[in-house]
């Protein structure tokens, strides 16, 4: 059975719209073992920390790409802002 910390990364992810593929790429691993993990059928020493601060990341990288998109669309009223 998963740990409880899977469950909130996935939470997460799903909130956020943070694909397993793009969180893979962050921490250097493949899709199918994030999954493995994020499944409960692998556990490496540290993969909580390690997600957690990944997840992180990607959600505040995601944040000042939206926040430069918005200062644009305000400067340019006829840009279009771009669906995640």
């Amino acid at each position: 059975m998963p740990a409880q910390w899977t469950a909130e990364i996935i939470g997460k992810m799903h909130l956020y719209r943070i694909s397993k593929k793009s969180l893979a790429e962050h921490l250097g691993m493949r899709p199918e073992y994030i999954s493995m993990i994020l499944n409960g059928h692998r556990d490496p020493p540290g993969a909580e920390a390690r997600f957690q601060q990944a997840v992180m990341e990607i959600i505040q990288e995601k944040g000042e790409s939206r926040s430069k998109e918005i200062v644009e669309c305000i400067k340019n009223p006829a840009a279009v802002i771009r669906r995640d």
